[in-house]
């Protein structure tokens, strides 16, 4: 026995040892930076919670030396206070007193450590060189990342020796130190000339943290640039006459088919007006020149039946200093997209005056219409562009609707220049891998112009590395009004079945379809390894290949998402006004918008989404940005202004959905100036958005300052200012649980839950006769008369309504009852159409209630729990015009509803489920949706008004008749 019982005692000791020594360490998939002194920092992985501790230390700087050494810990390196802790989250302080530079942190629960992780060290994320994907000895090559340099990036000032030098190491077949001009997220050097071209390895050090603070290493190909065919024509020596008066079209041709048998060359259009009357197909490694473009311009005389496209090619071609005119066409220039060999094409200062409307438009606006609308709804593009090597710099672009269609373009740039947009006209960079789009000015011509995106939309699987900065984007009014990343899809949403290395089983069966899949993600939404995302390089039925080992390997607890990537844009210093939002849709991931000023747009979105499959955003930071008016026109939802917002949402596809659609972002050093607010989630249940920091923001001159839906967790707010702002901080989620508790405390209540009555109205006010101060107030006029139920009526016109709170108010939440009576007295000017009464509906959202008329009928709609209709029905024709009649309806949760007119019970329809709740205001005279084959918008009431009233309780018949007697 007792040997049994030392054996047993030796045997648990060993199993505590293993167990202990085999305890999985903490793992740090992302820590948010850049990060200063006293800011915060969000990091995300596992073994987070209870017990976690953080050590960290600043780097000391010194020279840089030739290479990257490991981290060096101190004896006793600072442990601070975690913040908001979880298993897959926390959140820490950087210490005020540490000075500006790269510190070093690690994560510790029990005896294990995660491994040590930079912030502010460079993080270079691709390159790009003059000769585009690649670079020349002598060239110059861009880095674009962030941590790259100190260099402030709005203004690009430097004074001498206050910030300290960015370098970059070349090793290949040598090792060059180069010095570099950079900022936090873009850095630019000059290639010795005396460098041999070939394969380098190229790394970043911003001048902080010594040898320990080098990046890791990108690759950079040094080539020497291919020389073209030096030939050069000159058109005037093919016939052309280059007055304007004749056609020049066989001369160019005849010119274009000798550079076409040499192998390319240079065709020179010295001073003058060539016509032309058919398409021109540009040969490969040729180059259309003028003498510049101020006098030498290529025109399309008008033509009843458009050319399809005016220029074509294939690839490696350019034109420069030119100017082109047309009325009638499909696409300006169009290259083959479909080739391999797509790409290397180079456009410099030309100017394009494309016009389809040239003329006087009411004399033939048929005629105009099908110009346009032939070529789609966008009326074709352009430039259609792709491949690599895309280069269009300081160019005049004026469509009649798409300018600029780049499509999986690689290394491309896109600079300097002017695209004015006409018809519904627009620009998409669309399956990027590396595009430079800076210095444009993106106008609207016309008021439909729809706006820009960043996309998946050509069908690509994946779009990145995309440095959008120093734009100007201006008077988009049509459409979405928006520039937006876009990208509709997805192959699968359910569990894995088990990974290995960087192979990936799923439970159930992609629905891969014709797309290639390569390059897009896969992400872990829920359960183990949530928080971590990968590429894919392959995929065939249930297993997937990915491009690197999970840190946390996924298990059958885990729920995957596979979509669309969309990942490391760069929005730089870029100005909106008079547009929609700037905003992330759907899948986002690893994006910074830095240093951007909005004005009467909308402001900046990122949201999670479920976009014909599951889309996350996560780790999307809003970094210096400013919203200096925030009277926004908002196109597509038709309201007249919007209120402007920094928004991290998430938009589930159910409201108990569980997972997190927006993790990870960051609202750091924004100004909000002017009616504009900073709003976390926008759902009312599970918590879509999760783990942000809202951190050093100023809001000025608003209602509501900071508002945290009761759909969002683990949000930290710290050190914003507030000025002149009436409600600074505002957790809708408390608010609601409050608001909530009152609500419920009111149902069953014998009195009524508000009661108005036009005898009390001052000014636009309708006070509340009850206790609970549901005011109304008036949107637009009315006409106060002496008639009706209670001696004094309102008159409605058709254009005004009444409103009681604002969607999220706590008002509106007294509102959702599962049990009540709507009372209202009405005499109406007519009874045709629809006409809304009493409604829980502002915008869309399904609602508790609408009461309305509806061709002399009491209609009445609300959604139950499960998001379904089930309440609509409609009485009789029973409402009459220019008569005063008492309209009600009583509802019971989980027995039905009952219509009255005049105390008459008229219509009922029983049902067993509960009606929904929303965080709308209640609206009196108004209702959102206009109902089958109505126009577009709100349907208002027009008549006169009497009495109403509202109970959080449903009245007897004989109550109600009692009520239609008073």
């Amino acid at each position: 026995m007792i040997m049994d019982h030392i054996l047993r005692t030796l045997l648990e000791l060993t199993a505590c040892l293993l167990s202990a020594g085999l305890a999985e360490p903490p793992v740090v998939y992302w820590a948010s930076d850049p990060v200063r002194p006293g800011e915060a920092v969000l990091v995300t992985g596992s073994g987070l919670g209870a017990g976690a501790s953080v050590q960290f230390f600043r780097l000391p700087d010194a020279a840089p030396g030739s290479g990257r050494e490991a981290v060096v810990w101190p004896d006793r390196p600072a442990r601070l206070e975690v913040l908001q802790p979880r298993d897959d989250s926390l959140k820490f302080l950087v210490p005020t007193d540490v000075g500006l530079g790269v510190f070093a942190f690690r994560i510790e629960s029990g005896k294990t450590s995660s491994k040590t992780v930079l912030l502010n060290a460079p993080q270079p994320w691709w390159c790009q060189g003059d000769l585009g994907v690649c670079a020349s000895p002598g060239g110059t090559v861009r880095v674009f990342g962030k941590n790259l340099g100190w260099r402030p990036s709005p203004d690009g000032k430097n004074d001498a020796g206050t910030w300290p030098q960015s370098t970059v190491t070349l090793r290949g077949e040598r090792t060059v130190a180069l010095s570099a001009k950079a900022d936090c997220y873009s850095l630019e050097f000059m290639v010795p000339a005396d460098l041999r071209p070939g394969a380098y390895e190229l790394r970043v050090h911003n001048g902080c943290g010594g040898p320990q603070a080098w990046s890791e290493p990108l690759g950079l190909q040094l080539v020497r640039p291919a020389s073209w065919n030096a030939l050069t024509l000159n058109v005037m020596d093919f016939g052309a006459e280059g007055r304007g008066h004749e056609d020049d079209t066989a001369a160019i041709a005849a010119a274009l088919a000798k550079l076409r048998s040499a192998g390319g060359g240079v065709l020179y259009f010295p001073r003058g007006r060539y016509l032309v009357s058919k398409t021109l197909s540009i040969p490969e490694r040729t180059v259309l020149r003028g003498e510049k473009r101020e006098l030498s311009a290529i025109a399309w005389p008008d033509s009843k039946e458009p050319l399809a496209d005016l220029l074509v090619g294939v690839h490696s071609f350019a034109i420069e200093e030119l100017s082109f005119f047309s009325a009638n066409y499909g696409n300006f220039l169009t290259v083959d997209l479909k080739s391999p060999q797509a790409g290397n094409i180079r456009l410099h200062r030309l100017r394009i005056v494309a016009n389809r409307f040239r003329g006087h438009l009411y004399n033939q606006p048929e005629e105009m219409s099908r110009r346009f609308t032939r070529f789609g709804v966008h009326g074709g593009k352009l430039l259609a562009l792709g491949g690599e090597n895309v280069a269009v710099t300081d160019c005049d672009l004026l469509a009649s609707g798409c300018t600029l269609y780049l499509t999986r373009a690689r290394g491309a740039r896109i600079a300097g220049n002017t695209l004015r947009m006409g018809r519904f006209g627009w620009f998409w960079l669309s399956g990027s891998d590396g595009v430079v789009f800076e210095n444009n000015q993106c106008l609207g011509q016309d008021l439909s112009t729809w706006g820009g995106g960043i996309n998946c939309l050509d069908g690509s699987t994946y779009s990145q590395h995309v440095y959008f900065a120093g734009n100007t984007l201006s008077c988009w009014f049509g459409g979405d009004n928006e520039l937006t990343s876009d990208g509709s899809g997805g192959a699968y949403f359910g569990k894995a079945a088990g990974a290995a290395g960087t192979s990936l089983t799923t439970a159930e069966d992609p629905k891969w379809g014709q797309r290639d899949w390569r390059g897009g993600v896969v992400m872990i939404v829920g359960g183990k390894g949530v928080g971590q995302y990968r590429r894919i390089v392959r995929g065939e039925g249930r297993r997937i290949e990915v491009d690197r080992p999970w840190d946390v390997p996924p298990d059958a607890s885990s729920q995957l998402t596979i979509t669309m990537y969309q990942g490391d844009y760069l929005l730089v210093n870029n100005h909106g006004t008079d547009i929609g939002v700037i905003q992330f849709y759907g899948t986002s991931l690893n994006h910074i918008c830095a240093g951007n000023v909005s004005t009467r747009t909308a402001g900046f979105f990122n949201i999670g989404m479920n976009y014909y499959g599951i889309q996350p955003s996560w780790y999307v930071q809003w970094l210096d940005n400013v919203i200096d008016e925030g009277n926004g026109y908002d196109s597509a939802h038709r309201r007249l202004p919007r209120d402007a917002a920094l928004g991290m949402f998430g938009a589930p596809p159910a409201p108990d959905f569980p997972y997190a659609m927006n993790l990870g972002s960051v609202a750091r050093r924004n100004r909000l100036l002017s009616n504009a607010s900073i709003q976390v989630g926008q759902t009312e249940t599970a918590p879509t958005v999760r783990d942000a920091i809202v951190e050093n923001n100023l809001v000025r001159d608003n209602d509501r300052g900071i508002e945290v839906s009761p759909g969002a967790a683990g949000i930290l707010i710290r050190e914003n200012k507030f000025e002149r702002v009436g409600r600074p901080i505002c957790d809708r989620g408390q608010a609601g649980r409050e608001a909530a508790a009152r609500r419920d405390r009111l149902a069953g209540c014998q009195d009524p839950l508000a009661a108005w009555d036009f005898r009390d109205a001052t000014g636009a006010l309708l006070p509340d006769r009850g206790p609970n101060r549901l005011h109304a107030r008036l949107r637009g006029t009315w006409e106060i008369l002496k008639e009706g139920p209670s001696g004094i009526s309102a008159r409605l016109d058709g254009t005004s309504y009444l409103q009681v709170g604002a969607a999220g108010s706590d008002e509106q939440e007294l509102f959702n009852q599962p049990n009540f009576t709507l009372s209202i007295w009405v005499n109406p000017a007519s009874v045709q159409g629809r006409q809304g009464l009493l409604a829980k509906r502002y915008a869309h959202a399904a609602p508790p209630f609408v009461l309305s008329i509806f061709n002399g009928s009491i209609l009445f709609e609300a959604a139950d729990q499960a998001n379904k209709f089930t309440y609509n029905f409609q009485s009789p024709p029973v409402v009459s015009a220019n008569k005063w009649q008492h309209l009600a309806v009583v509802v019971e949760g989980g027995k039905g509803a009952w219509l009255y007119h005049n105390g008459r019970k008229v219509a009922e329809k029983a049902t067993r489920e509960k009606v929904l709740f929303n965080a709308e205001p209640l609206v009196i005279g108004r209702e959102a949706w206009s109902g089958p084959g109505g126009s577009p918008g709100p349907v208002l009431y027009r008549g006169l008004l009497g009495p109403i009233k509202i109970w959080a309780r449903p009245l007897t018949p004989d109550q109600i008749a009692a009520e239609a007697r008073r």
